[in-house]
């Protein structure tokens, strides 16, 4: 399934910075196999509760050119936090895709040291996202409390990135931005990728959303 991209010299290389995949029959996301889908921040998933393989991303953006891409961490079960990494490793080795993976994991877990240092194991690993949007009504809320990013477990597990030579990719509310400043004043040398969500949408259409890949800037968003 790798792709030649000299078949298509007239048209401009893409880099994909965020981009999902997951294999219902093989792998575990709770939130895509729930039995009763339950009214969700996202709206109705029934329409992607269904296998989306490396095959069908290529099949989908193969107008594109899209030649490289990054796989942001997408629900797999919380209890395995390095399943997903192993699986998409996998999936690279075999096929060149992803060339990036944004894992995941819980900054303010006992065991944040030790999940970081699995993910760090694998070779197309770049950074974690831990979604950290918090809202008062329970069903729009991915935290249960509001200033996570300010007390000291969390930040302790954030600094650890610094180590492992991660990234972090930041996924909150609008009104949460000011705590995203102060962390960026606090860990000036741990470089977050930012995206604020609107409460009852999906992204932002404000074109603010940065990362980096390779050295390569690209906004989108």
């Amino acid at each position: 399934m790798t792709r030649d991209i000299d078949n298509t010299p007239d048209e401009q290389a893409v880099i994909d910075p965020h981009h999902h995949l997951w294999d219902l029959s093989q792998n575990s996301y709770p939130w895509l196999q729930a039995h009763s889908f339950e009214p969700r921040l996202e709206g109705d998933i029934r329409p992607i509760a269904k296998d989306y393989l490396l095959a069908d991303y290529l099949a989908d953006t193969a107008k594109q050119n899209v030649v490289k891409s990054v796989h942001v961490e997408c629900g797999w079960d919380p209890s395995d936090p390095l399943g997903e990494t192993e699986w998409l490793q996998g999936l690279a080795d075999k096929h060149g895709y992803p060339h990036g993976i944004i894992g995941r994991a819980t900054l303010d877990a006992p065991d944040v040291e030790q999940v970081l240092e699995g993910h760090a194991r694998y070779k197309n690993i770049r950074g974690i996202r831990h979604a950290i949007n918090w809202h008062p009504d329970p069903t729009k809320t991915y935290v249960n409390r509001p200033d996570l990013v300010r007390i000291e477990a969390w930040r302790h597990g954030f600094g650890l990135l610094r180590r492992f030579g991660l990234s972090f990719d930041l996924q909150l509310y609008p009104a949460q931005m000011a705590d995203a400043a102060g962390l960026a004043r606090a860990y000036p040398d741990i470089y977050s990728h930012s995206a604020g969500t609107n409460v009852g949408c999906c992204f932002t259409t404000t074109p603010y959303v940065i990362t980096v890949f390779e050295g390569e800037y690209l906004t989108f968003y």
